[in-house]
């Protein structure tokens, strides 16, 4: 059976616009006794491209505990023990690909849609995001729909929301950083049109943050997210606003005209714009007090990752529906003021098809870490690069050719981080019609490296 492919990793909807306010209400706190019965009965499969089982439903109890300021029909709820929720283990990769190793799911209470990263252009190390929903044999979606956070292969958070149905929307998802974490969480009721979002934000530290909505909304709109210990960033929104959430605080920081994310590093919020003319393109820096500084201004650019080390960004267009295909990839070292101090480190003149890559506008622009930025290729994805910003060097690994009716391995998101030894990126392998929902991770010390040209 095909899962539903669908990009939530980088594209999370919340309420940051309208009014907002401080949320407030009882705790309404409720703890299920287990797994709910209509769980029980749902078919869940391993992490296989074999027949489905039974055999993964979580024998213990997540405990499940209702937090408190969220309407009865789109509740939210924590696991208090997120093992077990989810357990996984890496193992060489199939088809016997070289310095490949994937995650294999060894318990999970649903199946599993999607794998990825849920950090906005900035470091995600050893974290994973993965989006769960359980399914009958038949092929209908279950009650419930999860997300569960693992660090350094272990689960460390959990939630679950009502599934989506005619009448009824809500859900939501966490962004996470090397820094912290956030979850962003809304509902909308077509029956009263009624509509409302949450955020609350928290350092790896204290998890128990995230427990009540901290700030709330009257209107949800798509957004971009990033988050750092105390920030969260997000945008541009549908009117074009960039904004730093730190509840219960929230202030617009900016407006841009088109698809490009807001990236947090500490209290700042990073961002770009390009001027009315169209001619050239800014980096700016915002805190949630002031005021906004300029950075950098060259010919334009679309800025794509930031970790408090580097700043990079590249060159290329970005058609109407939200895609981009970059040609020049820049970086300097981070700095909150100017002057940076650039670096080209390709063009696609001299590095020829291998220069470019595809992209999702909704923050698919690649990843930064340990010095390392990785991107994908183009359209279908079946080569990961990474490049070294300070040694001009690159790095590249393929996916053995698609068989003619794409039956083979691909890669479906970003990477969801990178350092100088390993890049991990989600991925499926599609044999026989049967898809396989996965993330690996890919050895880079024995990939040959290549020189890349100077500024």
């Amino acid at each position: 059976m095909r899962t539903r492919t669908v990009l939530v990793l980088t594209c999370v909807i919340v309420a940051c616009n309208g009014e907002h306010e401080l949320a407030a209400g009882p705790d309404a706190s409720a703890i299920d006794a287990g797994l709910d019965a209509s769980d029980a009965g749902l078919d869940v499969s391993a992490i296989d491209a074999g027949p489905p089982t039974d055999a993964w439903l979580s024998p213990d109890d997540p405990g499940w505990t209702r937090l408190p300021g969220f309407p009865d029909e789109c509740f939210v709820e924590r696991a208090r023990q997120p093992q077990a929720v989810l357990a996984f283990h890496w193992a060489p990769c199939l088809d016997a690909l070289p310095g490949c190793q994937m995650a294999v799911i060894d318990r999970s209470v649903a199946r599993l849609q999607s794998v990825g990263s849920g950090a906005g252009g900035n470091d995600g190390r050893e974290i994973l995001v993965w989006w769960l929903v359980p399914m009958t044999p038949s092929g209908a979606w279950g009650p419930y729909q999860y997300w569960v956070v693992t660090r350094a292969d272990v689960a460390v958070a959990a939630w679950r929301f009502p599934q989506n149905g005619p009448r009824l929307d809500c859900g939501g998802g966490p962004v996470t950083s090397s820094e912290g974490i956030a979850l962003n969480t809304w509902w909308n009721l077509a029956a009263s049109a009624q509509h409302a979002g949450y955020v609350s934000v928290a350092p790896w530290s204290d998890l128990a943050r995230l427990d009540a909505p901290m700030l709330t909304s009257s209107e949800t709109l798509w957004m971009l997210f990033s988050v750092s210990a105390t920030t969260l960033a997000s945008g541009p929104d549908q009117s074009g606003e960039f904004v730093a959430v730190e509840p219960p605080r929230f202030a617009t920081v900016g407006h841009g005209r088109r698809f490009s994310p807001s990236i947090a590093v500490g209290h700042s919020v990073l961002w770009d714009t390009t001027d009315a003319t169209g001619t050239s393109s800014s980096i700016h820096r915002s805190t949630i007090d002031g005021p906004d500084t300029v950075v950098y201004t060259a010919a334009p650019f679309y800025l794509t990752g930031a970790d408090g080390t580097w700043l990079t960004w590249a060159t290329g267009t970005i058609g109407p529906n939200g895609y981009a295909t970059f040609d020049e990839l820049w970086a300097a070292p981070y700095s909150e003021t100017p002057p940076l101090t650039p670096r080209r480190l390709w063009t696609a003149a001299s590095a020829g098809t291998r220069g470019t890559w595809e992209a999702s506008g909704f923050g698919g622009s690649g990843r930064i870490g340990d010095g390392m930025f990785a991107y994908l290729g183009t359209s279908p994805p079946t080569t990961v690069r990474v490049v070294d910003l300070a040694g001009r060097t690159r790095r590249e690994y393929a996916m053995p050719p698609l068989a003619p009716n794409l039956d083979g391995w691909s890669f479906t998101l970003d990477p969801a981080w990178v350092t100088r030894d390993e890049v991990v990126v989600p991925a499926h392998r599609v044999a026989g019609g049967d898809t396989l929902e996965t993330v690996v991770r890919i050895d880079l010390r024995a990939l040959p490296l290549e020189i890349l040209p100077g500024s």
